[in-house]
């Protein structure tokens, strides 16, 4: 429902308190698929971001999150997850450096 309604500090609560953000709805429905359909952007980008939300995972109806979001939000869903793997691979080669195998 909060994310339905576009309740993003709500729906950040419910998952710091160990809501599920992959699991459908008893109508199938996704969180993320919920603030997709309903143009709550700002509640899509917090999902992704934050609460670990999978915008590649289908619905149980079949429908992939990712690809019903507006293709400026798309790009920068993925240049946030580049970035982040960036920032995971550039730690780790600080890290390898040292202390070398």
């Amino acid at each position: 429902r909060a994310c339905y309604q576009g309740l993003t500090a709500v729906s950040w609560w419910l998952w710091r308190s160990g809501v599920n953000t992959s699991l459908a709805d008893d109508q199938g429905q996704l969180p993320l698929e919920a603030a997709i359909s309903n143009k709550h952007w700002d509640t899509v980008l917090h999902l992704i971001q934050y609460t670990q939300a999978n915008p590649f995972i289908a619905s149980p109806y079949g429908k992939i999150p990712f690809l019903l979001i507006p293709q400026q939000l798309k790009e920068n869903i993925l240049q946030g997850m580049a970035m982040d793997e960036f920032i995971l691979l550039d730690q780790l080669v600080v890290d390898t450096a040292k202390y070398p195998i």
